[in-house]
């Protein structure tokens, strides 16, 4: 089933869900968003994937900036102060 949204929607899923777009033909910009929560316990792997075609990733995970939402960083690895 498609879903159509009009302008000023959005849709919110799981990570989980098989989602998917066709190409934006119009002349009007499309945005996402991605918000990914994880443990204070976690440590994030900025250097884990290199940012290449072959690999299918173009994002730079090295200068991600990361926010300490509550809690602290029980790992003391997570360098909260790149990217921002």
């Amino acid at each position: 089933m498609d879903i159509e949204l009009e302008p000023g929607q959005m849709s919110l899923h799981d990570v989980y869900m098989i989602h998917g777009a066709t190409v934006n033909r119009s002349p009007m910009r499309r945005a996402g968003v991605a918000i990914r929560y994880m443990p204070g316990t976690s440590v994030f792997e900025r250097n884990l994937i290199k940012p290449n075609s072959s690999s299918g990733y173009l994002v730079d995970f090295s200068t991600r900036p990361l926010w300490l939402l509550k809690g602290k960083d029980r790992t003391g690895k997570n360098n909260l102060s790149i990217g921002h």
